[in-house]
């Protein structure tokens, strides 16, 4: 407070004029400028009738102080931004297609209205995401199901919906199949698939949408990579379901809608509600946008879905 004094005093020429700059009383400010000369054991001005003049040492405190005080503004600013939960880090776990078609867009309208914010981001499945949201050792997870089956939720957390998006058959470009508006799993009975590795919920979700059909998927490769599933089709080695997020065309492969309805990913924005901030509920309010603005092409569709999470 002292050194604030001093620089407006400094400025003004005057006890008066700095009073009147800080709201203080000339009298405070004259208090002030004695306690620091006190402390300083040194005239800090020279009195005179209508003004002070400042001494050479006075002039050279005041032009180090002006950046101190800077720094203490701008800690000023950023302590009242923690205090209100608007300023800090936050931490977001991802899966795979998340990561590319979701997480970027969001968090740089995250970041451009939260510039004083970090964002530290991580990939992983599902389980393993929600394991480390529990954990407290993530802020925010996106995650996604195929099925009811599926929704082992925790209690504790909330679960944000954002999108579902279609498990697109991708199929060898000379497949009898290709060139189909849809077909139906029953009619792949005796195929051979490229799926996920097994325990993942892309493998599990294969596995319940065959028993549906009545059938059990005859599983030749596994992958987690839509890229190496993909090249895999296109080699003619088998047929496999990709969401579409993860399909990006190539030449050699084609994709067909399945006829069975369930076949669909969807997709939430998970967090703890007992944790959340106002910079996490803005992240999750960022996700939302960006999956709003991927819907149109038919293969994303926004939520409300039919099938809603317990949370």
């Amino acid at each position: 407070m002292q050194l604030r004094t001093l620089v407006a005093v400094v400025r003004q020429g005057s006890f008066s004029g700095a009073a009147r700059d800080l709201g203080y009383s000339p009298s405070a400010v004259s208090q002030q400028i004695a306690a620091l000369e006190r402390t300083c054991k040194v005239e800090l001005f020279e009195r005179r009738a209508h003004s002070v003049h400042p001494t050479p040492i006075a002039r050279q405190i005041a032009e180090r102080s002006n950046e101190v005080l800077m720094a203490l503004d701008r800690l000023r600013d950023q302590i009242r931004a923690i205090s209100q939960g608007w300023h800090g880090s936050i931490r977001v776990g991802a899966f795979g297609t998340a990561s590319q078609h979701l997480l970027p867009t969001a968090v740089r309208h995250f970041v451009d209205r939260y510039p004083g914010s970090e964002v530290m981001l991580e990939e992983g499945f599902p389980t393993e995401l929600l394991r480390a949201l529990v954990a407290r050792d993530l802020d925010v997870a996106l995650v996604y199901s195929h099925g009811p089956s599926q929704r082992k939720w925790m209690k504790e957390i909330k679960f944000v919906e954002l999108l579902s998006e279609k498990m697109l058959l991708v199929l060898p470009e000379d497949h009898p199949f290709a060139g189909h508006r849809h077909v139906s799993l029953a009619d792949l009975r005796d195929e051979k698939w490229i799926a996920s590795h097994e325990g993942t919920p892309g493998a599990e979700g294969l596995e319940e949408l065959c028993a549906a059909a009545g059938m059990t998927p005859n599983i030749g490769f596994r992958s987690n990579d839509p890229d190496v599933m993909e090249r895999l089709v296109r080699e003619k080695v088998g047929v496999a379901l990709i969401p579409a997020m993860g399909f990006v065309p190539m030449p050699g492969v084609t994709t067909v809608e399945l006829a069975d309805s369930n076949a669909m990913r969807i997709v939430y924005a998970a967090y703890l509600p007992d944790d959340a901030s106002p910079l996490i509920e803005a992240l999750v309010d960022a996700l939302r946008e960006v999956s709003s603005s991927l819907v149109g092409d038919g293969a994303l569709t926004p939520w409300p879905h039919p099938q809603d999470p317990e949370g």
